[in-house]
């Protein structure tokens, strides 16, 4: 465990924070979930945080944010400035990533996208790709899916609203190769919408 932190400022206030923030954990276990290495690489100045690098690594698996974000005048108004995000899976091997899961799930995959945040909207769109992936009985020789989810975020005084509030998305997949036990299917199209806690 390292950290190191130099930021000046209101804690009260972030859009007055000035410094840098950089912090490596390792070997970070949690039952059967486990993290080889986590980095973060933050800077703040004239009102704006610049995220140089948040890293997670497991083993062969990375996964990458970069961009940065308008401070908030109060921390609750995180998730309503203006902020751009680029993130960045690559994960060959996601096995060593879902070992918490019974069983866990096998092949390979990887994904691209961006997370922004504007007047109280995050927007999250990404691509992702898949090989051979595989769960229990079930396996897919390859997959793309665009992945789309929109939250409005609730007024600052409904701090107990669900997470799901004001949360919508939108999945396409496409599946090559499909089966499951003795059951062999070529390709299968899908597109699942949801709305709140409600799925279609």
């Amino acid at each position: 465990k390292n950290a190191d932190i130099d930021l000046r400022g209101s804690l009260a206030q972030p859009s007055s924070w000035d410094g840098t923030i950089k912090a490596n954990v390792q070997n970070v276990r949690q039952g059967d979930f486990g993290l080889d290495d986590v980095k973060l690489d933050v800077v703040a100045d004239h009102g704006k945080a610049t995220v140089r690098e948040a890293r997670v690594d497991a083993g062969t698996n990375h996964i990458v944010l970069r961009g940065s974000v308008d401070l908030p005048q109060t921390a609750e108004g995180f998730g309503r400035t203006p902020g751009n995000f680029q993130i960045s899976i690559d994960a060959p091997d996601l096995k060593q990533l879902t070992g918490f899961l019974t069983p866990p799930a096998t092949g390979a995959l990887q994904a691209n996208g961006t997370l922004t945040t504007n007047d109280g909207v995050v927007n999250l769109d990404l691509k992702a790709t898949g090989d051979l992936i595989g769960y229990g009985e079930a396996a897919v020789k390859n997959l793309t899916a665009n992945i789309s989810a929109k939250r409005k975020m609730p007024p600052v005084e409904q701090k107990d609203a669900p997470f799901f509030a004001g949360l919508s998305s939108s999945v396409h997949t496409e599946l090559h190769d499909v089966r499951y036990g003795d059951y062999a299917v070529d390709q299968v199209s899908a597109d699942v919408k949801s709305d709140g806690a409600k799925a279609a």
